[in-house]
Protein backbone atom coordinates (compact mmCIF):
# COMPACT_ATOMS: atom_id res chain seq x y z
CA UNK A 1 0.00 0.00 0.00
CA UNK A 2 2.83 2.22 0.96
CA UNK A 3 4.55 1.39 -2.18
CA UNK A 4 1.27 2.27 -4.37
CA UNK A 5 0.81 6.04 -2.63
CA UNK A 6 4.31 6.53 -3.55
CA UNK A 7 4.31 5.32 -6.85
CA UNK A 8 1.00 7.89 -7.38
CA UNK A 9 2.75 10.73 -5.79
CA UNK A 10 5.91 10.15 -8.19
CA UNK A 11 3.13 10.13 -11.41
CA UNK A 12 1.25 13.01 -10.45
CA UNK A 13 4.65 14.87 -9.98
CA UNK A 14 5.54 14.40 -13.26
CA UNK A 15 1.81 14.81 -14.60
CA UNK A 16 2.35 18.49 -13.35
CA UNK A 17 5.33 19.64 -13.28
CA UNK A 18 6.15 21.91 -15.71
CA UNK A 19 8.64 20.54 -18.73
CA UNK A 20 12.18 21.58 -18.81
CA UNK A 21 13.26 23.72 -21.43
CA UNK A 22 17.20 23.99 -22.58
CA UNK A 23 18.26 27.73 -22.24
CA UNK A 24 19.64 28.55 -25.68
CA UNK A 25 23.40 29.38 -25.23
CA UNK A 26 23.44 33.53 -26.06
CA UNK A 27 27.39 33.40 -26.67
CA UNK A 28 25.85 30.76 -30.39
CA UNK A 29 26.86 31.76 -33.72
CA UNK A 30 23.07 30.45 -33.85
CA UNK A 31 21.49 32.74 -31.51
CA UNK A 32 22.77 35.84 -32.43
CA UNK A 33 22.94 34.83 -36.19
CA UNK A 34 19.29 36.64 -36.41
CA UNK A 35 19.98 40.17 -34.85
CA UNK A 36 23.07 40.15 -37.56
CA UNK A 37 20.96 39.77 -40.55
CA UNK A 38 18.52 41.68 -38.74
CA UNK A 39 21.12 45.03 -38.77
CA UNK A 40 22.23 44.10 -42.13
CA UNK A 41 18.80 44.47 -43.30
CA UNK A 42 17.56 47.61 -40.99
CA UNK A 43 20.76 48.73 -41.39
CA UNK A 44 20.89 50.78 -37.97
CA UNK A 45 16.74 51.56 -37.90
CA UNK A 46 15.16 51.38 -34.55
CA UNK A 47 13.45 47.92 -34.15
CA UNK A 48 9.54 47.94 -32.78
CA UNK A 49 10.62 43.71 -31.40
CA UNK A 50 13.20 44.60 -28.34
CA UNK A 51 14.19 41.16 -28.27
CA UNK A 52 15.74 41.40 -31.56
CA UNK A 53 16.77 44.82 -30.71
CA UNK A 54 18.61 43.60 -28.31
CA UNK A 55 20.15 40.22 -30.63
CA UNK A 56 21.41 43.09 -33.12
CA UNK A 57 23.26 45.32 -30.62
CA UNK A 58 25.43 42.13 -29.27
CA UNK A 59 25.88 41.08 -32.28
CA UNK A 60 27.16 44.91 -33.62
CA UNK A 61 28.65 45.56 -29.56
CA UNK A 62 31.01 42.17 -30.31
CA UNK A 63 31.97 42.61 -34.05
CA UNK A 64 32.87 46.36 -32.88
CA UNK A 65 35.16 45.19 -29.98
CA UNK A 66 37.09 43.11 -32.25
CA UNK A 67 37.46 46.24 -34.78
CA UNK A 68 38.88 48.01 -31.94
CA UNK A 69 40.64 45.03 -29.87
CA UNK A 70 41.51 42.75 -32.68
CA UNK A 71 44.65 43.67 -33.32
CA UNK A 72 45.83 43.59 -29.60
CA UNK A 73 44.55 39.73 -29.74
CA UNK A 74 46.58 37.13 -29.16
CA UNK A 75 45.74 34.59 -31.78
CA UNK A 76 46.66 34.26 -35.35
CA UNK A 77 46.46 35.93 -37.55
CA UNK A 78 45.24 39.39 -35.95
CA UNK A 79 42.14 40.59 -37.32
CA UNK A 80 43.28 44.60 -39.02
CA UNK A 81 39.82 46.17 -40.12
CA UNK A 82 40.66 49.32 -42.14
CA UNK A 83 39.60 52.30 -40.27
CA UNK A 84 36.88 53.59 -43.06
CA UNK A 85 35.22 50.42 -42.44
CA UNK A 86 31.77 50.60 -41.62
CA UNK A 87 30.22 48.53 -38.86
CA UNK A 88 27.35 47.13 -41.69
CA UNK A 89 30.07 46.15 -43.70
CA UNK A 90 31.72 44.24 -41.11
CA UNK A 91 28.74 42.69 -40.02
CA UNK A 92 28.05 41.47 -43.49
CA UNK A 93 31.54 40.04 -43.63
CA UNK A 94 31.18 37.86 -40.33
CA UNK A 95 27.13 36.76 -41.71
CA UNK A 96 28.55 35.69 -44.75
CA UNK A 97 31.67 33.94 -43.63
CA UNK A 98 29.02 32.15 -41.10
CA UNK A 99 26.45 31.08 -43.72
CA UNK A 100 28.95 29.60 -44.85
CA UNK A 101 29.99 27.64 -41.93
CA UNK A 102 26.94 26.07 -40.99
CA UNK A 103 27.94 23.14 -38.55
CA UNK A 104 30.43 25.78 -36.33
CA UNK A 105 26.80 27.52 -35.45
CA UNK A 106 26.79 26.13 -32.35
CA UNK A 107 30.65 27.25 -31.33
CA UNK A 108 30.84 31.29 -29.64
CA UNK A 109 30.38 34.12 -31.81
CA UNK A 110 32.53 36.22 -31.32
CA UNK A 111 35.17 33.40 -31.57
CA UNK A 112 33.70 32.78 -34.84
CA UNK A 113 33.46 36.80 -35.95
CA UNK A 114 37.10 37.67 -34.95
CA UNK A 115 38.09 34.54 -37.50
CA UNK A 116 36.04 35.92 -40.30
CA UNK A 117 37.49 39.38 -39.98
CA UNK A 118 41.05 37.86 -39.36
CA UNK A 119 40.66 35.86 -42.76
CA UNK A 120 39.32 38.73 -44.21
CA UNK A 121 41.44 41.61 -43.28
CA UNK A 122 44.52 39.66 -41.50
CA UNK A 123 47.61 41.81 -40.04
CA UNK A 124 50.70 42.37 -42.20
CA UNK A 125 53.81 40.63 -39.58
Amino acid sequence: MVALKQLLVVVATLIWMPPAFAEPDASSANWLMEGCKSAILREGGASPDRHMAFKRGICLGQIAAIRYFGSSLETQPKPCVPPETTIIQLTKVVVAYLDQQPKRLHLSFLFLAEEALSETWPCKK
